[in-house]
């Protein structure tokens, strides 16, 4: 009777061990399979990164061009609300017509309307400057040229006066020159006051260009 349940406990621990060996054998099983898997899913996440790194790739270079390049012309235009540079460029007015205007003033004063054309609309006059000898004025124009503005190139007509210095002259015929035109006006009397503070000059004779 000892004998058989030895026996029995025997058989019975043999089966729990094997049924052990079964357990561990199916855990090991699974596991393999897990670890499998997740291989396999990383394999596929890192083909799939290789693919779209592939795909974002910067495009290859485009051979590069040798031929010469075109120039670049550029244009220099007066900024708005700036006041662009002037500089003086000469005597460039066309005088066309000089005209003597006498003041009725006391004393007498003369002044000499000058009209004319500029060069371009950019152009215009700075200054005169006035020389008198010999019963003669010399008249001089100068002008001056806005610098970085697009002008029109064409005429631009202009009227200017300059006062002549008459004061104390004596009676006689006198001309006025500018640019190459000329015209002229005559005192009958001296330009001076009368000793009893009462002008005694009388207006010049009319030349042609008063009575045109």
């Amino acid at each position: 009777m000892v004998k058989n349940k030895s026996c029995f406990s025997l058989i019975y621990e043999k089966k729990r061990q094997l049924n052990l060996t079964e357990d561990f054998n199916k855990l090991f099983i699974k596991n393999s399979v897990r670890i499998t898997i997740m291989k396999q899913l990383r394999l596929i996440t890192l083909a799939s990164a290789v693919l779209l790194l592939a795909s974002c790739s910067v495009p290859p270079a485009l051979p590069m061009d040798n031929s010469t390049p075109m120039p670049i012309t550029t244009a220099t235009v007066g900024k708005s609300g700036n006041n662009p540079k002037s500089t003086e460029n000469g005597e460039l007015a066309i005088v066309e017509k000089m005209n003597i205007v006498f003041l009725e003033s006391f004393p007498l004063q003369v002044h000499l309307v000058i009209t004319g054309s500029l060069p371009d609309s950019c152009t215009s006059i700075q200054r005169h400057a006035v020389a008198f000898d010999e019963n003669t004025f010399k008249i001089r124009i100068f002008t001056q040229k806005q610098e970085g503005l697009v002008c029109a190139q064409s005429l631009v007509p202009f009227e200017y006066i300059v006062p002549l210095d008459v004061f104390g002259l004596p009676a006689g015929d006198y001309s006025v020159t500018a640019h190459g035109n000329s015209t002229q006006f005559t005192f009958n009397q001296d330009n001076v006051p009368g000793s009893d503070g009462i002008c005694t000059l009388c207006f010049p004779d009319p030349t042609p260009e008063d009575i045109e």
